[in-house]
């Protein structure tokens, strides 16, 4: 499966589509320009020495250490929950954030993320390669 992303800026409003061929449907939404986004990219070779001791009980809710536990590749999950979050901090400038554990970030069922933090809608993309993770945080306002 495949997926298709296009975006653009018409008339001060952000309009973004999604193509998943493999499921045959489109899906659009427009996007007010107040809307906030934030990026952040983690160094995977850094999370390593952080696996062990208390470090991710104060990164993780529960549910997450759940999943933690039973994931093949302990680092890019845990590279991708901190970049999530911390693009998350990114946009919630009138909201600071002091306690990473209050957001959840769970699979939906296409293996997309989901992110559960109070009332706000919140949509994150998670990307790994070999040795980075990027994520970039959506909060519509």
């Amino acid at each position: 499966m495949f997926s298709l992303i296009y975006v653009s800026v018409i008339a001060g409003e952000l309009m973004h589509y999604k193509y998943r061929p493999s499921s045959s449907y489109l899906i659009g939404a427009a996007l007010s320009v107040n809307n906030r986004i934030g990026v952040d990219l983690v160094d995977n070779r850094r999370i390593k020495k952080y696996l062990s001791g208390s470090f991710l009980r104060h990164i993780l809710s529960e549910e997450e250490l759940a999943e933690y536990s039973v994931r093949k590749d302990p680092i890019t999950y845990v590279a991708g929950r901190i970049a999530a979050k911390e693009a998350i901090l990114k946009c919630l400038v009138d909201r600071p954030i002091t306690d990473f554990t209050k957001i959840t970030i769970t699979n939906g069922p296409f293996g997309e993320p989901m992110v559960h933090f109070e009332d706000y809608v919140i949509q994150v993309s998670i990307s790994h390669e070999k040795d980075y993770t990027v994520a970039v945080a959506l909060i519509q306002a």
